[in-house]
């Protein structure tokens, strides 16, 4: 149980993380255009998916766990 709960908490660290870095630099900087959209995927690559990937296994996760699902 203590295990499923740091896994937990430690899927929810990394997920807002990423959120930081697509809202807070990846998302403004294509909005402002000030670096080539080519260069913006360069540095940033496949971050987008990583995120959309995690956020979906936490939430799954999470919905598992609410519903008495162990593992």
């Amino acid at each position: 149980d203590k295990l499923v709960n740091e896994m937990l908490e430690s899927e929810r660290a990394h997920v807002q993380a990423l959120d930081i870095v697509v809202h807070g630099y990846l998302a403004p900087l294509k909005e402002a255009a000030i670096i080539p959209l080519e260069d913006l995927n360069k540095i940033f690559s496949n971050l987008e998916l990583i995120r959309n990937w995690n956020f979906a296994f936490l939430s799954t996760l999470q919905a598992h766990l609410e519903c008495g699902v162990t593992f």
